[in-house]
């Protein structure tokens, strides 16, 4: 039986590679296209793991702190919205909630991983 792996959805990088590391995973991370070489690795935040092998997990990263002169890719959504909650539940910072007839979108939280545009259902949610 293999070990169950962790969940470091939302965590700081070095402390989620720390944290599988100890664990004996070997760990793969990349960063999104927009983050890719620009941010030190200790300023990101994991939004999305993987399980490849019984020993290797890949984790993706992004920007959690976003500095001055930095472009950020932000969702929101449109009155397409039914209010069904899907979005909410595959947020894996709680960036998304219930607002007035429409689910909306803390920007301040968000870190543009597309969970919620993936799962979207009625295709709400649309880059700001």
């Amino acid at each position: 039986m293999s070990e169950q792996v962790p969940d470091v959805i939302g965590c700081y990088a070095p402390g989620a590679i720390h944290t599988l590391e100890a664990r004996g995973f070997q760990v793969n991370y990349a960063a999104t296209p927009a983050d890719a070489g620009i941010h030190p690795i200790d300023r990101m935040r994991v939004t999305r793991q993987r399980r490849t092998s019984p020993n290797i997990i890949e984790l993706v990263l992004v920007t959690q702190s976003y500095g001055k002169g930095v472009e950020v890719v932000a969702y929101k959504i449109t009155d397409d919205c039914t209010a069904c909650g899907v979005c909410e539940m595959e947020c894996p910072l709680g960036a998304i909630e219930e607002g007035d007839g429409i689910y909306v979108i803390d920007q301040d939280e968000c870190t543009s991983c597309g969970n919620c545009v993936d799962s979207c259902p009625n295709g709400a949610i649309v880059e700001e």
